[in-house]
């Protein structure tokens, strides 16, 4: 006993050392990873076989078990956590029509063109067919991450190669028993429509389940990543056996699901700086159960190739490829045309050309057809052969459809992914500040706020670029600066909201420019030097509209009329309600009036959100105010402001501050809003007006900042 876990422990150690020189030799050389792997994997089982130092080698193969449950749970969750499931649920039609009437096309041509030509019975070549016409989820990701694709493409591979899983474990089980009760074979096709939809729907089922569970679990973790990532590993991993073995659902499908759970729920229940962590752990963890499957896949192919392929089976294997590329074309090329005609009025539902053909040449097979041909039983007739042809056709599109689709991608014209945003609509600003140095200052701002707003950041540098992606939940912000120049991409709707941040970004340096002037002075300089203490605030994020307002902080009818006036009876209210102490009027409006001399915040449109970060509120604290007839407030429009908004933040407490300034400005962007709210005859109208305002998913940007 300990002699084998010690030669399973060198053998593990092996594998590992040899994926990291394969990985650093295979860069060198530009050759993609897990495809140099399968060779790599080829090459020592030779070796096996002439040296006595690697004879443990020749008794190493792939199993059944081992992909289905050790090697595949790795590799679809860490492919889910990190999948744009806005882009797979557009795209979600055409990835089931390949998945599912695809693969049955692709199969029936594979059944009956390999029984015309070879020695292979028809129900024997329709279960080649069901086993190899399953793209293969661990070959697609695994290559396509690593040569970069447009993530529209990559969707569409993923997502028709996990899909297709469930197909093809469905058509391969009921071909299969055709096989051993040809009597009952009507009967299993009558139950096909049944047992897909039962196998997938019940996949998807048992991996909610178990990912609204650990996320829920991960939530009340939040401070300890080390557990998190565990509780994700028993996601995974419960999620697949569960489905798959204990109720003969879909496993694939249950941990696809289950980490969707846990990526749709990780900004709530992770802390952000750990949500990067949770993505390194995946992303090693993905390289190990890579390194070893496609070593793995390349020693078994040699083993079992090496001892029994004939003469006659090797022309038979001749024919056998072009039949299985010719049933691809035809899924491929049927399919997507009558998808792209359907839609043709919907351009950016089209898929292109380029894409059909990087969809075909891209359905690669690898693991899993694997171990469904490995788990034929013994006496299935002409096992022996459909084996040949299984691994011979993975080897195909592994070594020549693999190592040529890079340059196929280049001769088509498609680039690797360059904006997060795959086929959102977008909106491109340009920022040119004339100098580099203003332009980082500008970033740096821009970083610091948008990291007070609880957005998760992610930091690409290159020797010319700094690039920022800013997160949180369904808002996200691509920042680049290249020299002095800041470039912004996001989606429309959340324009105003960056126009904002920036703004204030804007502000702030301006305001810090005569306390550089001061501390530059040469006795102050030397004070900063020698006194550098500095204590980091205690950053908090969060944010829910109309939980800081309340209707006795809503004001019908203003009655000063000048700026300062405005100010100081908002600030008053404040004080009559007792949302501030009276003790502290005098330094509240002193903040704001001072904030307020800095530039002008009645942006346009008829309103004016006077705001500061204050140092005497312990909560955030919004005041809506009418002026329906109009008070000038120095508008940068010139144009009399009806609607005045007062915020003030706690200064320690870095709250959602800009959040609440750049909804309540997108809110009132709109005319019609704010004709309704100027309407209100009575705070409880109001009130009311807003809430419902509040609720709408949707808030249409007529307006600009």
């Amino acid at each position: 006993m300990g002699n084998q876990i010690v030669s399973g422990v060198l053998v593990i150690l092996s594998f590992l050392g040899i994926a990291v020189l394969s990985s650093i030799l295979l860069k060198k050389i530009h050759f993609p990873y897990t495809i140099g792997l399968v060779l790599v994997g080829g090459v020592l089982g030779l070796l096996s076989y002439h040296s006595n130092v690697l004879e443990i080698f020749r008794q190493i193969t792939l199993s059944p078990d081992i992909i289905l449950y050790i090697i595949l749970p790795a590799l679809v969750f860490d492919a889910a956590i990190n999948i744009d499931y806005h882009v797979l649920y557009k795209n979600l039609v055409p990835i089931l029509l390949l998945a599912v009437v695809g693969l049955l096309i692709s199969a029936g041509v594979i059944g009956v063109g390999v029984s015309l030509f070879t020695t292979l019975p028809f129900i024997g070549a329709l279960v080649f067919g069901a086993l190899i016409s399953a793209t293969d989820p661990v070959a697609v990701i695994a290559l396509f991450n690593e040569i970069g694709a447009p993530k529209r493409l990559v969707t569409l591979i993923d997502g028709e190669s996990i899909f297709n899983d469930a197909t093809a474990i469905v058509l391969f089980t009921i071909v299969m028993a055709a096989a051993a009760h040809p009597g009952a074979a009507h009967v299993n096709l009558l139950g096909a429509s049944w047992s897909f939809v039962a196998v997938l729907l019940g996949g998807v089922l048992v991996g909610a389940v178990i990912g609204a569970a650990g996320s829920l679990l991960n939530g009340f973790m939040k401070k300890d990543i080390i557990l998190q990532i565990t509780v994700s590993l028993i996601m995974a991993y419960l999620s697949f056996v569960t489905a798959g073995y204990i109720f003969r659902f879909s496993g694939v499908m249950a941990t696809l699901a289950a980490g969707i759970m846990m990526s749709a729920s990780i900004e709530k229940t992770f802390k952000r700086s750990n949500i990067e962590t949770m993505g390194h752990f995946w992303e090693y963890f993905s390289f190990i159960a890579n390194s070893i499957v496609f070593l793995l896949l390349g020693l078994t192919e040699f083993h079992i190739l090496k001892k029994n392929v004939t003469s006659n089976e090797f022309a038979m294997i001749l024919y056998v490829i072009p039949v299985v590329v010719v049933a691809r074309i035809l899924g491929i090329y049927t399919l997507i045309p009558l998808y792209n005609l359907i839609n043709r009025k919907k351009e950016k539902k089209q898929i292109s050309s380029g894409f059909q053909a990087i969809l075909f040449w891209g359905g690669l097979r690898g693991a899993v057809p694997v171990a469904l041909v490995l788990a034929i039983p013994q006496t299935f007739p002409h096992r022996n052969l459909i084996v040949h042809f299984t691994l011979s056709y993975i080897l195909f599109t592994l070594l020549f459809q693999g190592t040529t689709i890079k340059a196929l991608m280049k001769k088509l014209g498609i680039q690797p992914e360059t904006s997060f945003f795959g086929d959102r609509e977008v909106a491109n600003i340009d920022y040119d500040f004339h100098g580099e140095g203003l332009a980082q200052l500008v970033m740096h701002k821009l970083r610091d706020l948008f990291d007070n707003e609880g957005f998760f950041i992610k930091v690409n540098t290159t020797a010319d670029t700094l690039e920022y992606l800013m997160k949180r939940q369904g808002t996200m912000f691509q920042i680049l600066q290249e020299r002095g120049k800041i470039s912004l991409t996001t989606e429309p709707k959340d324009v105003p909201y960056f126009k904002t941040v920036m703004y204030e970004a804007l502000l702030e340096l301006d305001s810090s420019m005569d306390e550089i002037k001061l501390a530059t002075d040469p006795k102050r300089m030397k004070e900063l030097v020698e006194n550098n203490e500095n204590t980091p605030e205690d950053k908090k994020a969060g944010f829910q509209f109309l939980r800081y307002l309340s209707k006795d902080r809503l004001l019908l009818d203003i009655k000063a009329h000048d700026k300062e006036g405005i100010i100081r009876e908002l600030v008053e209210h404040l004080v009559k309600v007792n949302a501030i102490p009276y003790k502290m009027f005098e330094n509240v409006l002193g903040e704001v009036l001072q904030r307020e001399k800095s530039m002008t915040t009645a942006l346009g449109n008829g309103i004016a959100i006077p705001h500061s970060r204050s140092e005497y509120v312990d909560k955030m604290i919004v005041l809506i105010a009418l002026a329906p007839r109009g008070i000038d407030f120095e508008a940068m429009d010139g144009k009399p402001v009806k609607i005045f908004i007062l915020i003030l933040s706690p200064r320690k407490e870095t709250g959602p501050h800009l959040q609440m300034i750049a909804t309540l400005t997108r809110i009132l962007s709109d005319e019609n809003t704010r004709k309704e709210l100027l309407a209100s005859t009575s705070t409880d109208e109001l009130y009311q007006r807003l809430e419902n305002r509040a609720r709408q998913k949707k808030t249409p940007v007529k307006g600009t900042l």
